[in-house]
């Protein structure tokens, strides 16, 4: 019986791992698709015999890699964003700045009309 619970664990195991190659999502939220992945590895490691518990121990090990490596580049993917937000901001900042040329100035207005009023 334990045998083929762990075969059928490993197959599903398996299974899901080459379903993530088809995820579409960005780095950072791959992980509980992995995590889920783990469970089906710790039966095979736990109740099978020597090649299931081998296989089972590696594959549990891919799993915990795999959250750990989607977890380090979401970090990194949300750090790029922020810097691309950033960029983009300042350069839209500069764009509204100085090319705007419609809206007056104040200080340098309100004297010029101060010296034309007091001339009368």
């Amino acid at each position: 019986m334990s045998i083929r619970v762990s075969r059928i664990c490993l197959t599903v195991y398996g299974v899901l791992l080459v379903l993530s190659f088809f995820l579409l999502s960005v780095p950072g939220n791959y992980w509980p698709w992995y995590a889920v992945m783990a469970p089906f590895s710790i039966v095979p490691l736990c109740f099978g015999r020597r090649w299931y518990r081998v296989t089972g121990g590696i594959a549990l090990l891919l799993a915990g890699l795999l959250v750990v490596g989607d977890i380090q580049a979401g970090k990194i993917y949300r750090q790029k964003m922020q810097r691309m937000r950033a960029a983009w901001a300042e350069k839209k900042g500069e764009q509204d700045g100085p090319a705007n040329r419609s809206q007056p100035v104040g200080p340098e207005t309100n004297r010029a009309s101060a010296a034309a009023g007091s001339g009368r």
